[in-house]
């Protein structure tokens, strides 16, 4: 109290001296410790704000002395960051989320199962059912899920229950005859036949003029008549060769691609949803790690309504449509709405044994993982995106699926290089989690300046079973942080959201002190891989931000960058564990109107 009265009493008597010769700034944040993450990690004591850009930071004397301020916040002590931004996550797909069965936190396929019981209330319901959040690694019994119980429970309801890393999903058998396929070489047939064919794609002109009508040729091959042949897809099966119900990565996508899609204004309450609960825990700017044109669509009409209060760097998903639509049109910055890159799937996921790996999994004999787009796709696409001055961000979990895409990242930015004069490093291309490199291929980061894109909270949350799928020999050699670091001195940091929960401040503990929230285990999961608080800080902040292209306008509170702040009761930079378990979000805003 005391301490609130002195500073108030400084605040007023500076305020009436000398008001006439001021410069009037909108707001001026005071009484804390304001961190602008600039390069000498500066600390001030107050703030001034104004038409949503910072004015300038200093000591709470020299700012009332040069600012008179229309309004005040006063911080009670505590600590006020620049926004905080989430490197790597699924923003649209997670308001979406909000309205399905949450299935996080089971922890066995009955207690799944019990999760959906209140939706058997009307039985002449067809629509969808759709749940997310299983993960069997987290079971007594660690084995995937059989259909047998949504088959009695939904005989005449569609039911898809996505598995946490969204690579897996298991459906019941009126589901499964929506469709037919063939994958594993064993054919699947549905109720209803329906051919595959291609998207048709008109010929298209890239950026620099040049003609291209065969931007589909990787694409061409996966017309196979009257059913789909899935590569990059794994149907797991019965003992009497009937399906499970469990199906992974490409064979996952067939069947979810029965359920209707969304309108776009289903996808805008979704993001509005979203929007609330992500300014809620302090983020003011994410990376969407994949989207459609329907969501894109939805995204720009929230922006020219107003709406859209969240930073959005969006990576458009990587299907033949739209890479013809955007390929053929320069990068788009708007004030909100960024779309500048393409996100790709190289490989599958650990969890579910989809990620591809150099040498068989330590857990499944003979195993080494799935192909989700072959390397031969990703290369041809690689120079395509670099010519109209695309990032392409591609999902790498396995070894063997970083080596390929570091390979081919290699040979595409330096030709592209060379007939530009370019440096390579300038077109910061992405490998998305980088979770298993192999340390032969640590050097390509550096030697073309390619940016791993991690997500701390995928070490703390796999820990428990990551060396049940590597083995001793590999497990050092995944989610190791610290190594990235140091290969281009920089590392933006994100959560996968839904995958993982949305708090930053999990992103902080899993990346400093490498324990999940009960602090185990002792000492830290790869300790030797931990970052330090100020690298964790900039990880949520300026480097994520330069990962988008954006650290002139986000990541720091320096003059002329946006307002984007978050204000917590807590100091990062010097409280424990327990303390930052505990730390809450006092107000977050977004170039400066408050949104939480």
């Amino acid at each position: 109290m005391r301490r609130f009265l002195r500073a108030f009493l400084l605040v007023s008597s500076l305020y009436l001296l000398g008001c006439r010769d001021k410069m009037e700034v909108d707001c001026l944040y005071f009484n804390g410790t304001v961190y602008l993450l600039d390069s000498a990690f500066s600390q001030a004591q107050a703030l001034a704000v104004t038409e949503g850009r910072v004015v300038d930071a200093g000591d709470l004397r020299t700012m009332l002395i040069r600012y008179r301020f229309k309004d005040s916040v006063d911080l009670k002590g505590g600590s006020l960051y620049p926004g905080f931004i989430d490197a790597h996550c699924h923003f649209v797909g997670y308001g979406k989320s909000l309205g399905e069965v949450d299935l996080r936190g089971t922890r066995s396929w009955d207690e799944v199962v019990e999760r959906l019981l209140p939706y058997r209330k009307n039985p002449g319901d067809t629509s969808w059912l759709i749940g997310r959040g299983w993960d069997q690694n987290d079971w007594a019994v660690k084995e995937f899920p059989d259909r047998a119980l949504l088959d009695s429970l939904f005989p005449n309801r569609p039911v898809l229950l996505s598995r946490v890393d969204g690579h897996a999903v298991v459906v019941n058998e009126y589901a499964l005859r929506t469709t037919q396929f063939e994958v594993n070489g064993t054919h699947f047939m549905g109720r209803n036949t329906t051919k595959f064919t291609p998207t048709k794609l008109a010929p298209t002109k890239l950026a620099n003029g040049d003609k291209n009508s065969g931007l589909d040729r990787p694409y061409r091959a996966a017309a196979q008549g009257a059913s789909q042949r899935i590569s990059g897809g794994e149907a797991l099966k019965r003992l009497d060769g009937s399906l499970s119900g469990v199906l992974i990565d490409n064979a996952a996508d067939v069947i979810q691609a029965k359920i209707p899609k969304p309108s776009i204004e289903s996808w805008k309450k979704a993001v509005m949803a979203a929007q609330r609960a992500c300014h809620a825990v302090g983020l003011t700017s994410v990376h969407d790690a994949g989207l459609d044109e329907q969501q894109l669509e939805a995204l720009r009409m929230l922006e020219r309504e107003n709406k859209l209060s969240m930073g959005v760097y969006a990576m458009v998903s990587a299907t033949p449509d739209q890479l013809v639509r955007y390929l053929s049109r320069p990068p788009y910055r708007g004030q909100q709405l960024h779309i500048r890159s393409f996100k790709f799937f190289a490989d599958g996921a650990l969890g579910s044994r989809g990620a591809r790996l150099l040498e068989p999994y330590h857990d499944r004999e003979g195993h080494i993982g799935l192909w989700v787009t072959s390397p031969d796709t990703l290369a041809f696409y690689a120079p395509l995106l670099a010519q109209a001055g695309y990032q392409m961000n591609t999902h790498c979990i396995g070894d063997a699926a970083n080596r390929a895409v570091l390979q081919l990242y290699s040979r595409s930015l330096l030709a592209y290089a060379q007939s530009t004069g370019s440096h390579p490093a300038t077109a910061r291309w992405r490998i998305e989690h980088a979770q298993v490199v192999n340390p032969d291929d640590r050097a390509v980061f550096r030697s073309v300046g390619v940016v791993p894109s991690v997500q701390p909270t995928h070490a703390t949350s796999d820990m428990y079973w990551a060396g049940d799928r590597l083995g001793p020999d590999r497990l050092p050699h995944a989610y190791a942080y610290r190594d990235l670091l140091s290969l281009n001195g920089w590392l933006p940091l994100g959560t996968d959201f839904p995958v993982e929960e949305i708090s930053p401040l999990k992103t902080f503990l899993s990346a400093v002190f490498r324990t999940d929230s009960a602090g185990y285990p002792k000492g830290g999961f790869l300790p030797n891989q931990a970052l330090s608080r100020r690298q964790a800080l900039r990880g949520m902040t300026d480097w994520a931000a330069r990962a988008a292209f954006e650290e002139d306008e986000r990541g720091r509170l320096l003059p002329g960058m946006n307002a984007d702040l978050v204000w917590l009761d807590t100091d990062l930079m010097q409280a424990s564990f327990p303390e930052i378990r505990r730390a809450r979000v006092l107000g977050t805003w977004a170039r400066g109107k408050r949104v939480y």
